[in-house]
């Protein structure tokens, strides 16, 4: 994480102002993050494993869950925003937001759900994460701010938040759902439909959603479609409010297909590497 502030330092002495949020040294500054992230996880399941070996230890063990649960939560934040290039409000009509989805969510939400021992673990920790990003929306354009880098395409008067958050609550509800009826069922089954159910539920309500963001409806201040950042052109896609290069028929069928094998592969190594996590003592 240090290494990434010098390296940043000189990418943009080098090369200018950035043109994507995933740069290399955005890169390595959000995979360090991600190791801190990674290692609370450990150090709070070690603790987490250790109570529930001890019956006396019931209170401490759903403390520790619940603060197990909240660490998840961020850390499908940190998994969001590295896709943010992906999952424009006006790229949600195309294929490329629900591969990588696929590719990035349900690895995380099996993983913390079968380590956490909690069965609505997938649901809480979405929850955490759009609630922290609607948060975002809300707070941020209270502070006065202004661009310090030119050119300035749009007037800034205050900070700009991130778009509103994708809907994962839906299909992380469905995954805790299914993985619940499910126990019995060979760990290869699970994960297939896993996959499949998590791409269909998401499409099933991102879709129309995004119709909706990019309506007029929307431009209030708990949607927050009505912020811009200074770098927004008159006749870009997102103030003309329209969908960037929308997939149709075989092209976003095979598209949503390979989305959801990747979301089943992803399933089963979480899962897998969950339930190694249930092991961690110390």
């Amino acid at each position: 994480m240090i290494t990434s502030a010098p390296f940043d330092n000189w990418w943009h002495a080098a090369y200018g102002l950035d043109v994507k949020i995933v740069s290399p040294p955005h890169t390595l500054l959000i995979l360090g993050i991600r190791c801190v992230a990674i290692g609370i996880l450990f150090l709070i399941l070690a603790a987490m494993n250790r109570a529930s070996a001890e019956e006396s230890s019931g209170h401490t063990f759903k403390t520790l869950q619940r603060l197990f649960l909240y660490v998840g939560g961020l850390f499908i934040g940190g998994q969001m925003f590295f896709l943010l290039e992906y999952t424009w409000d006006v790229k949600l009509h195309s294929v490329s937001p629900y591969v990588a989805m696929g590719i990035a969510l349900p690895v995380v939400f099996a993983m913390l759900s079968q380590a956490s021992r909690y069965k609505w673990a997938a649901t809480s920790t979405a929850a955490v994460y759009m609630i922290v990003a609607i948060c975002e929306i809300l707070i941020l354009p209270l502070f006065p701010a202004q661009p310090k880098l030119g050119p300035v395409f749009y007037p800034v008067t205050h900070m700009v938040p991130a778009k509103f958050p994708i809907l994962i609550f839906a299909p992380a509800l469905a995954l805790d759902l299914l993985w619940q009826r499910t126990r019995e069922w060979k760990p290869w089954m699970g994960a297939l439909v896993s996959g499949f159910l998590f791409i269909a539920v998401l499409v099933i309500v991102e879709w129309p959603f995004a119709t909706f963001l990019l309506s007029k409806a929307s431009e209030n201040r708990f949607f927050g479609t009505g912020y811009f950042d200074y770098n927004s052109r008159p006749n870009g896609f997102d103030r003309m409010r329209i969908f960037f290069e929308p997939d149709h028929g075989a092209v976003l069928f095979s598209g949503l297909l390979r989305a959801a094998v990747y979301g089943s592969i992803g399933t089963w190594i979480g899962r897998s590497f969950g339930r190694w996590m249930r092991s961690v003592q110390r």
